[in-house]
């Protein structure tokens, strides 16, 4: 609207509230394009900037634990970055649900648990969390539903800022951040330090202490209009100590008491780059490609408390994946009451794990697995009496290199009896 656009142009503050009053009601997840929340026929909740900042989260799936029908629970805390459990409505196994900064998923390609000490707390325009099955549009990760973290851009909020904080057993905490925008270029990072001697807060349990690392950066390129480009990227680093008591004291031929005592290291990377271009006002294509890495190494040493330990090797486990995406989707509106969403995504799984000795590094046993999958998706949206009524059909096909075919449909109703 022309007469709009000069209107905002010559109160920068009134668009900048309206930036913010669109992005908290825009999910993105549910159809791969922006949709308003009121028009998806799913469970939406989305946690906004403002919320987000008011929140004392250590890390971005702290903003989701509130949410109904969400139970996300990670075993050392802070310190492990995958959960021990991730359900969305009750479908348990953590490779089930979705897991994505900026459309990016964040789901080890080994395991499929999310990195979830990859999610940031700084510079959040929303997370949007879509409960119900999105297979259809997304594979197997997105049967249980979604969860999308979406950074600000540069534009949005910029400036420069920092924080610290201290506590006890050595506590520190030191975030920062700075956002720009320079004519059609809009750039934003975030930087996060936490450390502690004691991340379970017990004095008795020693070796417990714990250093993260997370970088995240944003860039934008000519963002809302005919042409845009948009480039996230994120490092994350993790160093803890670990410890587990074990009583076999009343197993016959046994009969000891240790303590397992070891360490965790952790290096995550990731980053996507997308591509949107408006051919016609009825008609947007999209293109992206993502890259996700993960590194961890693993080395467990038990302390006899009570009793003889029978003789054990001390080992170490390391562990590397890598995913590659691509993706390219496009949608048609081909009436005023009818849509049409046809994409691709072509994705490459790889990874390995090794068994070595601590001592001399000698490799005890390992593996190495691969897969590509190949899905194709189609959905028709159509909108009747002034989008009170929604129909949504789609259907998406994968072919595994491992496991051969899966059909995956879907179907969608929205009504709003009153405005």
């Amino acid at each position: 609207d022309p007469e709009l656009a000069a209107i905002l142009a010559e109160d920068p503050e009134l668009a900048a509230m309206l930036e913010d009053a669109t992005q908290m009601e825009t999910v993105v997840t549910s159809t791969r394009y922006d949709t308003q929340a009121g028009n998806v026929p799913e469970s939406v909740t989305i946690v906004g900037a403002d919320e987000a900042r008011t929140r004392s989260a250590a890390h971005g799936d702290d903003l989701v634990r509130t949410v109904p029908s969400v139970t996300i629970r990670r075993p050392q805390g802070q310190a492990s970055a995958y959960p021990q459990v991730l359900q969305i409505r009750g479908v348990s196994g953590i490779a089930r649900t979705l897991v994505a900064i900026d459309g990016m998923p964040i789901n080890d390609p080994l395991i499929g648990a999310p990195h979830l000490n990859m999610l940031p707390t700084e510079r959040l325009g929303r997370v949007e969390i879509v409960r119900g099955p999105f297979s259809a549009l997304w594979g197997s990760y997105a049967m249980a539903g979604l969860i999308n973290v979406v950074n600000q851009p540069g534009g949005v909020d910029p400036g420069f800022s920092m924080s610290a904080a201290v506590g006890p057993y050595s506590t520190f905490r030191v975030t920062g951040s700075a956002a720009g925008q320079l004519s059609w270029f809009e750039a934003a990072a975030t930087y996060d330090l936490r450390r502690t001697q004691n991340y379970l807060g017990r004095p008795e349990e020693p070796n417990l202490d714990f250093l993260h690392h997370r970088v995240i950066v944003r860039m934008d390129a000519n963002r809302g209009g005919r042409f845009s480009a948009s480039l996230t990227s994120g490092y994350y680093f993790g160093d803890s100590g670990f410890n587990q008591y074990v009583d076999l004291r009343d197993i016959p031929a046994m009969g000891y008491y240790f303590r397992n005592e070891g360490r965790t290291e952790k290096h995550n990377a990731f980053s996507r780059l997308s591509g949107k271009f408006r051919v016609l006002p009825s008609l947007e294509l999209q293109t992206a490609v993502g890259v996700l890495y993960g590194w961890s190494r693993f080395a467990i040493s038990p302390f006899v408390l009570e009793g003889t330990l029978p003789s054990t090797r001390i080992e170490q486990n390391t562990s590397a994946s890598t995913g590659v995406r691509l993706e390219a989707s496009g949608r048609w509106s081909f009436t005023d009451w009818g849509t049409l969403i046809l994409g691709v995504d072509q994705v490459w799984d790889m990874g390995r794990w090794e068994n070595s000795s601590l001592d001399t590094g000698e490799l005890v046993f390992g593996m190495k697995a691969g897969a590509s999958i190949t899905g194709m998706f189609g959905q028709t949206e159509f909108q009747f009496f002034d989008e009170r009524l929604r129909l949504i059909a789609g259907v998406r096909v994968d072919r595994h290199s491992t496991f051969g075919w899966a059909v995956s449909p879907r179907g969608g109703l929205y009504f709003e009896p009153r405005e």
